[in-house]
């Protein structure tokens, strides 16, 4: 079974590229290609074909529930009890301490 998830996630993972596909000079004008391969809606995700032990090809969907939900939060900043981003900001070792804390404060 693990290896049938890996197999799924491989899978999923190369329907789901957005790759450089180099560039093409036409005269003075120079175009960047892109492979867009991204998944924009879950029927693209329900479609991905998969290929059975058998021999035989099946939709994702077929063979699973797939279905959009929202990310399981893991970690939550506060202040005053309002929702807050945190960042975290550490200095060079060779830096002064009292310098570094005065520039984060005025930018």
């Amino acid at each position: 079974m693990e290896s049938r998830c890996k197999q799924l996630a491989q899978i999923l993972m190369s329907e789901n590229l957005n790759l450089p596909g180099g560039n093409i000079k036409h005269g003075n004008t120079e175009m960047v290609v892109r492979a867009m391969g991204e998944f924009k809606e879950i029927d693209d995700i329900r479609n991905v074909p998969v290929n059975l032990l058998d021999g035989s090809i099946v939709r994702l969907g077929d063979m699973a529930s797939v279905e959009k939900t929202k990310k399981e939060k893991k970690s939550a900043s506060y202040l005053n009890a309002n929702p807050a981003i945190g960042i975290m900001i550490t200095k060079e070792s060779d830096a002064n301490t009292v310098q570094t804390s005065n520039s984060v404060k005025t930018d």
